[in-house]
This record gives structure tokens, sequence and C-alpha cells, in this order.
């Protein structure tokens, strides 16, 4: 998540005013994909667990 606050960070300061509306879409998400990988590992590692 660290890499993702740095970036937006800088796509802040170096984009024009009419385009920072893509960092605020940025930050939500990269929340989103984070937490539907960490659903799928746990599924993936629950399967391997009861084989």
């Amino acid at each position: 998540m660290l890499p993702l606050i740095i970036l937006s960070a800088i796509l802040i300061y170096i984009l024009p005013n009419e385009h920072n509306w893509m960092t605020s879409f940025l930050t939500p998400i990269g929340v989103i994909l984070f937490f539907v990988w960490v659903w799928f590992d746990k599924r993936k590692n629950n399967k391997s667990q009861s084989h």
C-alpha cells in the first residue's frame, strides 16, 4: 500500500488540476484489489490445507 500512496502523491504533484480526479480513484481501487487478492489467497490456502 505504501507504493500506491507514494504514486498518488507524485501524480497529484505532476498532473494538472483537471486530472487530479484520477488520483482520487487510484487509492480506493488499490485497496479493493488488495483485499480481493487477500480473499483469493485465503481461499487458496484453505483449499490446499483441506486436501
